[in-house]
């Protein structure tokens, strides 16, 4: 379902965590063309927006290559979104949400290929992760009498992705370590004695597959959590929002549109690339990092367990979909509505793990402490309190243990989000509390 909340549950002083309903999306996250693609995919078919506009943005992105980036401190990431699409078996409509960007796409490289004979068209590969070496293999450099692969663009649609989870626990499985450095951009070395394949530069997107139930089932105490490996997804949960008892397939003009307009975005930047050193760098604007700044603190926050884990890679993924919904934009400038966009699949993402993996009771719990501590956060970003004075700005409603309980949440944030102090006094020391500025 869409609706026009997301953004501004980062903005608002109340962020409500969604207890176990079926998240919504906001539909500001539909930026540009995505919207087009919604609307073309959705007036015809069953499938999920948010799967539809996932599959576009995958597609884009690998077909993008390198040539885009970002610099996040000393680390230059680009477009490169990780994205796994969660929902019931067969009645989610995942696969049926890939149709339309593949017809799009297809057709792109088709009007490319018209213009540029040496056009590259991009390699997708349909599921079969089994193993990294494989991945190694599609990508690979030339080597002795064996040419390699030029282009290092590669998609990958795995369309079950519980394999790629079951490979990856394999004890002498590469799977889980290489997929970690294909999202982080990192050359793959030789990665067995016997196999001294390698890929540099690698440019490799994916989008899996996987009914809720197995997901739940397959991670819900696994090394997967916990090493990094699922948290480089964008875990979205999808579901059929409508039923189309006779879908059409898209027109041929319509297809033709979209193409055109992806052609256009490509040729925009190409014409940047040519003025500059082999690639084009995408910056904020001053009012965006003004902007990223305030909200910052909040899209960083913690979230208890398994969620949290999911999680700890939002502020990153964040600046990544800011990047790429520029370049959507023709813009080589982040400005604000890019960020505005990114925060809502941001939102929508953190609501799809919470729906999937919250406990209800725990949830309820943490949604309570969680909803006390931003409160007091607040407060104390107008001045620094003792737990007392706390408690009175709270109209004495709520428990020293609640209180406690937020003040703790606050203080075991990473980085924590408040400091304590020791005041003296004529008795017992006092415990001044005081929020972090933001730097």
């Amino acid at each position: 379902m869409i609706t026009d909340r997301g953004f501004d549950a980062y903005e608002n002083v109340e962020d409500k965590m969604v207890l176990a309903a079926q998240p919504n999306i906001d539909e500001r996250a539909f930026y540009g063309v995505l919207k087009e693609f919604v609307n073309k995919a959705g007036s015809n078919s069953e499938a999920s927006p948010v799967a539809i506009s996932a599959n576009v943005i995958a597609f884009f992105c690998a077909v993008l290559g390198r040539d885009v980036y970002q610099w996040i401190g000393d680390s230059k990431i680009h477009c490169r979104p990780f994205f796994l699409l969660s929902g019931k078996s067969g009645k989610a409509r995942k696969g049926t949400s890939e149709a339309l960007p593949r017809r799009v796409f297809m057709r792109v490289d088709e009007i490319l290929q018209k213009r540029n004979n040496d056009h590259q068209c991009l390699n997708i590969h349909i599921g079969g992760l089994s193993s990294g070496e494989g991945i190694c293999y599609a990508i690979r450099d030339a080597k002795n009498n064996d040419l390699g692969v030029a282009d290092k663009r590669l998609l990958v649609i795995e369309a079950e992705f519980s394999n790629v989870l079951s490979n990856s626990r394999r004890e002498t499985s590469t799977l889980s370590p290489v997929i970690r450095n294909l999202f982080d951009g990192r050359n793959l070395s030789p990665l067995t004695k016997n196999n001294q394949t390698s890929a540099s530069d690698p440019h490799v997107v994916i989008i899996g597959h996987i009914t809720s139930d197995e997901l739940k089932s397959k991670i819900s105490k696994s090394v997967e959590v916990t090493n990094g490996f699922l948290n480089r997804f964008l875990i979205c949960y999808v579901a059929r929002e409508k039923l189309v008892a006779l879908p059409h397939a898209t027109l041929p003009e319509d297809i033709d549109i979209l193409a055109n307009k992806i052609v256009e975005i490509l040729g925009y930047i190409s014409l940047k690339k040519s003025d500059s050193d082999g690639g084009v760098e995408i910056r904020m604007t001053a009012e965006s990092e003004r902007f990223w700044k305030k909200l910052y603190s909040r899209i960083s926050q913690d979230s208890p367990g398994i969620v949290g884990s999911l999680l700890a890679r939002s502020e990153l993924y964040c600046r990544m979909l800011a990047m790429i919904f520029a370049v959507l934009d023709k813009n080589v400038s982040i400005e604000i509505s890019h960020i505005k966009a990114a925060i809502c699949w941001m939102k929508y993402v953190k609501d799809s793990v919470w729906h999937m993996f919250g406990n209800i009771e725990q949830q309820y719990r943490d949604a309570e402490v969680y909803e006390l501590a931003t409160k007091i956060f607040d407060l104390l970003r107008i001045r620094s309190m003792s737990s007392t004075e706390i408690s009175k700005s709270l109209n004495h409603h709520k428990t020293s243990k609640e209180i406690s309980e937020a003040l703790s949440f606050l203080l075991n944030q990473s980085p924590a989000r408040i400091t304590q102090s020791k005041e003296d006094t004529k008795g017992r020391p006092k415990i001044i509390y005081a929020a972090k500025k933001a730097k």
